[in-house]
């Protein structure tokens, strides 16, 4: 998935105000970290895969994405 297609993603559905990412991370305004992370990600000279903040957009993905939350 490219950028642009996550970030459609993103947009297109209902985003919840808080979420656990992990059992240590706790998002706190999900649409600020996603915002975040794009910036950070526009903005590295890393390769995607080399990109914590895409990491972390792809498990964003991954539990919103999943049938069961």
């Amino acid at each position: 998935m490219a950028p642009n297609e996550l970030k459609k993603y993103f947009e297109s559905i209902h985003l919840p105000e808080t979420l656990q990412l992990t059992p240590g991370v706790k998002i706190l305004n999900v649409k600020n970290f996603i915002s975040t992370q794009f910036a950070t990600i526009e903005n590295t000279s890393n390769s995607l895969d080399q990109c914590p903040a895409w990491s972390r957009l792809l498990k964003l993905y991954d539990l919103l994405h999943s049938p069961i939350q």
